[in-house]
Protein backbone atom coordinates (compact mmCIF):
# COMPACT_ATOMS: atom_id res chain seq x y z
CA UNK A 1 0.00 0.00 0.00
CA UNK A 2 1.40 3.40 -0.99
CA UNK A 3 2.04 5.95 1.79
CA UNK A 4 -0.03 9.15 1.84
CA UNK A 5 1.55 11.86 -0.28
CA UNK A 6 1.49 14.57 2.39
CA UNK A 7 1.59 18.19 1.26
CA UNK A 8 2.75 18.50 -2.32
CA UNK A 9 4.81 21.59 -1.45
CA UNK A 10 6.47 22.74 1.75
CA UNK A 11 4.93 25.72 3.53
CA UNK A 12 8.08 26.89 5.34
CA UNK A 13 9.60 28.67 2.35
CA UNK A 14 10.63 32.28 1.84
CA UNK A 15 10.52 32.09 -1.95
CA UNK A 16 9.39 29.38 -4.34
CA UNK A 17 8.50 28.53 -7.91
CA UNK A 18 6.33 25.47 -8.63
CA UNK A 19 4.93 23.68 -11.66
CA UNK A 20 2.31 20.92 -11.44
CA UNK A 21 1.72 18.49 -14.28
CA UNK A 22 0.17 15.22 -13.11
CA UNK A 23 -0.45 14.71 -9.39
CA UNK A 24 -2.25 11.37 -9.77
CA UNK A 25 0.39 8.62 -9.22
CA UNK A 26 -0.61 5.37 -10.90
CA UNK A 27 1.12 2.28 -12.30
CA UNK A 28 1.68 3.53 -15.84
CA UNK A 29 4.40 2.34 -18.19
CA UNK A 30 7.44 4.57 -18.57
CA UNK A 31 7.94 7.80 -16.63
CA UNK A 32 5.59 10.70 -15.86
CA UNK A 33 6.67 14.01 -14.29
CA UNK A 34 4.28 14.92 -11.48
CA UNK A 35 5.65 18.31 -10.44
CA UNK A 36 8.84 20.31 -10.02
CA UNK A 37 9.97 23.36 -8.13
CA UNK A 38 12.56 25.57 -6.52
CA UNK A 39 12.39 26.46 -2.81
CA UNK A 40 14.28 28.87 -0.56
CA UNK A 41 13.77 27.64 2.98
CA UNK A 42 12.76 29.69 5.99
CA UNK A 43 14.29 29.12 9.45
CA UNK A 44 12.56 26.11 10.93
CA UNK A 45 12.06 24.39 7.58
CA UNK A 46 11.44 20.70 8.20
CA UNK A 47 9.83 18.03 6.03
CA UNK A 48 9.29 14.61 7.64
CA UNK A 49 7.58 11.77 5.82
CA UNK A 50 7.25 8.04 6.51
CA UNK A 51 7.07 7.59 2.74
CA UNK A 52 5.97 9.31 -0.44
CA UNK A 53 3.83 8.33 -3.40
CA UNK A 54 6.31 9.76 -5.92
CA UNK A 55 9.93 9.17 -6.72
CA UNK A 56 11.75 12.41 -5.94
CA UNK A 57 15.06 13.97 -6.91
CA UNK A 58 16.33 17.02 -4.97
CA UNK A 59 19.36 19.20 -5.72
CA UNK A 60 20.89 21.51 -3.08
CA UNK A 61 22.38 24.68 -4.61
CA UNK A 62 22.76 26.96 -1.58
CA UNK A 63 22.83 26.79 2.21
CA UNK A 64 23.18 23.87 4.57
CA UNK A 65 20.92 21.41 6.34
CA UNK A 66 20.51 17.79 7.27
CA UNK A 67 18.93 14.75 5.68
CA UNK A 68 17.77 11.58 7.35
CA UNK A 69 17.30 9.06 4.59
CA UNK A 70 16.05 5.56 5.27
CA UNK A 71 17.48 5.72 8.81
CA UNK A 72 20.90 7.21 7.91
CA UNK A 73 21.69 10.85 8.76
CA UNK A 74 23.71 13.12 6.45
CA UNK A 75 24.82 16.74 6.34
CA UNK A 76 23.48 18.66 3.32
CA UNK A 77 25.46 21.29 1.45
CA UNK A 78 25.62 22.72 -2.09
CA UNK A 79 26.33 20.03 -4.66
CA UNK A 80 24.41 17.31 -2.86
CA UNK A 81 21.72 15.52 -4.82
CA UNK A 82 19.47 12.98 -3.16
CA UNK A 83 16.57 10.75 -4.11
CA UNK A 84 13.84 8.90 -2.28
CA UNK A 85 10.79 6.96 -3.33
CA UNK A 86 7.70 5.19 -2.05
CA UNK A 87 8.15 3.55 1.36
CA UNK A 88 11.43 5.41 2.01
CA UNK A 89 11.30 7.42 5.29
CA UNK A 90 13.03 10.80 5.06
CA UNK A 91 13.47 13.99 7.06
CA UNK A 92 14.83 17.18 5.46
CA UNK A 93 15.82 20.12 7.68
CA UNK A 94 17.38 23.48 6.88
CA UNK A 95 20.07 25.28 8.84
CA UNK A 96 18.54 28.38 10.46
CA UNK A 97 21.51 30.62 9.67
CA UNK A 98 22.20 29.32 6.18
CA UNK A 99 18.81 28.31 4.73
CA UNK A 100 18.66 25.65 2.05
CA UNK A 101 17.88 26.53 -1.54
CA UNK A 102 17.02 23.44 -3.54
CA UNK A 103 15.29 22.15 -6.63
CA UNK A 104 13.07 19.09 -6.78
CA UNK A 105 11.43 16.93 -9.43
CA UNK A 106 8.74 14.39 -8.50
CA UNK A 107 7.87 11.61 -10.94
CA UNK A 108 6.22 8.20 -11.13
CA UNK A 109 5.76 5.19 -13.42
CA UNK A 110 6.96 1.60 -13.63
CA UNK A 111 10.24 2.72 -15.22
CA UNK A 112 11.12 5.08 -12.34
CA UNK A 113 13.15 2.64 -10.16
CA UNK A 114 15.26 1.43 -13.09
CA UNK A 115 15.82 5.01 -14.35
CA UNK A 116 17.09 6.03 -10.93
CA UNK A 117 19.37 3.02 -10.61
CA UNK A 118 20.90 3.61 -14.06
CA UNK A 119 21.75 7.18 -12.98
CA UNK A 120 23.35 5.89 -9.77
CA UNK A 121 20.51 7.27 -7.66
CA UNK A 122 19.09 4.27 -5.86
CA UNK A 123 16.58 5.25 -4.65
CA UNK A 124 17.30 6.10 -1.94
CA UNK A 125 20.69 7.70 -2.52
CA UNK A 126 22.80 10.72 -1.63
CA UNK A 127 25.53 11.74 -4.06
CA UNK A 128 27.81 14.70 -4.67
CA UNK A 129 27.72 16.19 -8.16
CA UNK A 130 30.95 17.51 -9.63
CA UNK A 131 29.22 20.70 -10.76
CA UNK A 132 25.72 22.04 -10.23
CA UNK A 133 25.21 24.69 -12.90
CA UNK A 134 24.13 22.36 -15.69
CA UNK A 135 21.71 20.50 -13.43
CA UNK A 136 20.42 23.77 -12.00
CA UNK A 137 19.83 25.15 -15.47
CA UNK A 138 17.98 21.99 -16.52
CA UNK A 139 15.76 22.22 -13.42
CA UNK A 140 14.95 25.87 -14.18
CA UNK A 141 14.09 25.02 -17.78
CA UNK A 142 11.95 22.07 -16.70
CA UNK A 143 9.95 24.34 -14.36
CA UNK A 144 9.63 27.05 -17.00
CA UNK A 145 8.47 24.65 -19.72
CA UNK A 146 6.06 22.85 -17.36
CA UNK A 147 4.31 26.16 -16.64
CA UNK A 148 3.54 26.81 -20.29
CA UNK A 149 -0.16 26.40 -21.21
CA UNK A 150 0.20 23.83 -23.97
CA UNK A 151 -0.20 20.07 -24.21
CA UNK A 152 3.46 19.47 -25.04
CA UNK A 153 4.53 20.59 -21.57
CA UNK A 154 4.24 16.98 -20.30
CA UNK A 155 6.55 15.62 -22.99
CA UNK A 156 8.94 18.55 -22.65
CA UNK A 157 9.16 18.13 -18.88
CA UNK A 158 9.83 14.42 -19.34
CA UNK A 159 12.62 15.19 -21.82
CA UNK A 160 14.25 17.47 -19.24
CA UNK A 161 13.92 14.75 -16.58
CA UNK A 162 15.74 12.31 -18.86
CA UNK A 163 18.46 14.93 -19.40
CA UNK A 164 18.76 15.44 -15.64
CA UNK A 165 19.20 11.72 -15.12
CA UNK A 166 21.78 11.47 -17.91
CA UNK A 167 23.77 14.47 -16.69
CA UNK A 168 23.62 13.19 -13.12
CA UNK A 169 25.01 9.86 -14.26
CA UNK A 170 27.79 11.72 -16.09
CA UNK A 171 28.79 14.00 -13.23
CA UNK A 172 28.42 12.09 -9.99
CA UNK A 173 30.68 10.56 -7.38
CA UNK A 174 29.41 8.63 -4.39
CA UNK A 175 29.15 10.57 -1.12
CA UNK A 176 30.35 8.74 1.95
CA UNK A 177 31.61 9.72 5.42
CA UNK A 178 35.40 9.83 5.51
CA UNK A 179 38.20 10.94 7.79
CA UNK A 180 40.63 11.16 4.91
CA UNK A 181 42.71 14.34 5.20
CA UNK A 182 42.47 15.05 1.48
CA UNK A 183 38.69 14.92 1.55
CA UNK A 184 38.62 17.13 4.65
CA UNK A 185 40.77 19.71 2.87
CA UNK A 186 38.56 19.56 -0.20
CA UNK A 187 35.42 20.06 1.87
CA UNK A 188 37.03 23.02 3.65
CA UNK A 189 37.75 24.64 0.29
CA UNK A 190 34.20 23.96 -0.92
CA UNK A 191 32.77 25.58 2.20
CA UNK A 192 34.96 28.62 1.59
CA UNK A 193 33.71 28.81 -1.99
CA UNK A 194 30.14 28.63 -0.75
CA UNK A 195 30.47 31.16 2.08
CA UNK A 196 33.14 33.59 0.85
CA UNK A 197 32.90 33.45 -2.94
CA UNK A 198 31.99 37.13 -3.19
CA UNK A 199 35.31 38.19 -1.60
CA UNK A 200 37.62 35.50 -3.03
CA UNK A 201 38.94 36.48 -6.45
CA UNK A 202 41.66 34.02 -7.39
CA UNK A 203 43.03 30.53 -6.90
CA UNK A 204 45.84 31.86 -4.71
CA UNK A 205 43.36 33.63 -2.41
CA UNK A 206 41.23 30.49 -2.11
CA UNK A 207 44.26 28.30 -1.41
CA UNK A 208 45.53 30.72 1.23
CA UNK A 209 42.14 30.77 2.93
CA UNK A 210 42.07 26.95 2.87
CA UNK A 211 45.63 26.92 4.25
CA UNK A 212 47.03 24.74 1.47
CA UNK A 213 49.31 25.12 -1.53
CA UNK A 214 47.49 26.15 -4.72
CA UNK A 215 48.95 23.24 -6.71
CA UNK A 216 47.84 20.77 -4.03
CA UNK A 217 44.33 22.23 -4.08
CA UNK A 218 44.19 21.81 -7.86
CA UNK A 219 45.19 18.17 -7.52
CA UNK A 220 42.45 17.56 -4.95
CA UNK A 221 39.77 19.07 -7.20
CA UNK A 222 41.01 17.08 -10.18
CA UNK A 223 41.07 13.85 -8.16
CA UNK A 224 37.71 14.09 -6.40
CA UNK A 225 35.62 16.43 -8.53
CA UNK A 226 37.12 16.24 -12.03
CA UNK A 227 37.20 20.03 -11.97
CA UNK A 228 39.38 23.01 -10.99
CA UNK A 229 38.96 25.23 -7.90
CA UNK A 230 38.91 28.35 -10.07
CA UNK A 231 36.00 27.05 -12.15
CA UNK A 232 34.08 26.08 -9.01
CA UNK A 233 34.66 29.53 -7.54
CA UNK A 234 33.56 31.25 -10.75
CA UNK A 235 30.43 29.11 -11.07
CA UNK A 236 29.47 29.87 -7.45
CA UNK A 237 29.80 33.59 -8.18
CA UNK A 238 27.66 33.17 -11.30
CA UNK A 239 25.01 31.29 -9.29
CA UNK A 240 24.81 34.21 -6.85
CA UNK A 241 24.52 36.71 -9.69
CA UNK A 242 21.84 34.60 -11.40
CA UNK A 243 19.80 34.41 -8.20
CA UNK A 244 19.95 38.21 -7.84
CA UNK A 245 18.96 38.75 -11.47
CA UNK A 246 16.08 36.29 -11.15
CA UNK A 247 14.68 37.68 -7.87
CA UNK A 248 15.76 41.31 -7.45
CA UNK A 249 15.34 44.48 -9.59
CA UNK A 250 19.11 45.05 -9.83
CA UNK A 251 21.27 46.45 -12.60
CA UNK A 252 23.62 44.05 -14.37
CA UNK A 253 26.68 45.81 -12.95
CA UNK A 254 25.15 45.67 -9.46
CA UNK A 255 24.61 41.91 -9.71
CA UNK A 256 28.18 41.48 -10.99
CA UNK A 257 29.65 43.51 -8.14
CA UNK A 258 27.52 41.77 -5.50
CA UNK A 259 28.75 38.38 -6.74
CA UNK A 260 32.40 39.47 -6.60
CA UNK A 261 33.12 40.40 -10.23
CA UNK A 262 35.14 43.60 -10.67
CA UNK A 263 34.55 43.80 -14.44
CA UNK A 264 30.92 43.79 -15.61
CA UNK A 265 31.88 43.04 -19.22
CA UNK A 266 33.96 40.02 -18.20
CA UNK A 267 31.06 38.92 -15.99
CA UNK A 268 28.64 39.13 -18.93
CA UNK A 269 30.89 36.94 -21.09
CA UNK A 270 31.20 34.32 -18.35
CA UNK A 271 27.46 34.44 -17.66
CA UNK A 272 26.56 33.88 -21.32
CA UNK A 273 28.97 30.95 -21.50
CA UNK A 274 27.43 29.34 -18.38
CA UNK A 275 23.71 30.02 -18.94
CA UNK A 276 23.46 30.31 -22.71
CA UNK A 277 22.06 33.86 -22.66
CA UNK A 278 23.09 37.35 -21.60
CA UNK A 279 22.45 38.54 -18.02
CA UNK A 280 19.88 41.00 -19.39
CA UNK A 281 17.94 38.30 -21.24
CA UNK A 282 18.14 36.00 -18.20
CA UNK A 283 16.71 38.75 -15.99
CA UNK A 284 13.91 39.54 -18.44
CA UNK A 285 12.97 35.86 -18.70
CA UNK A 286 12.52 35.61 -14.94
CA UNK A 287 10.52 38.81 -14.42
CA UNK A 288 7.25 36.91 -14.89
CA UNK A 289 8.15 34.42 -12.17
CA UNK A 290 9.08 37.27 -9.82
CA UNK A 291 5.66 38.82 -10.28
CA UNK A 292 3.74 35.54 -10.12
CA UNK A 293 1.86 34.82 -6.86
CA UNK A 294 3.58 32.40 -4.53
CA UNK A 295 1.97 29.08 -3.78
CA UNK A 296 2.45 27.57 -0.32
Amino acid sequence: MNPPPGPAFATQVADASYACLDMDPRPVAGLVVACAGRERSQPGYRVARAGYVFHAMELVVEGEGSLELDGARHRLQPGHLFTYGPDVPHVIESDARRPLVKYFVDFFGRAAPAACREAGLGPPALITVSETETLRHLCEELIREAKKPHELRHQTALAYLHLLLLKTRERTTRSAPTTDRAQATLQRALRLIDTRHTTLHSLSELAAAAQVDAAHLCRLFARFRRDTPQRCLTRRKLDTAARLLATEPVLIKEAAAAAGFADALHFSRLFHRAFGCSPRDFQARHQASIAAPRKD
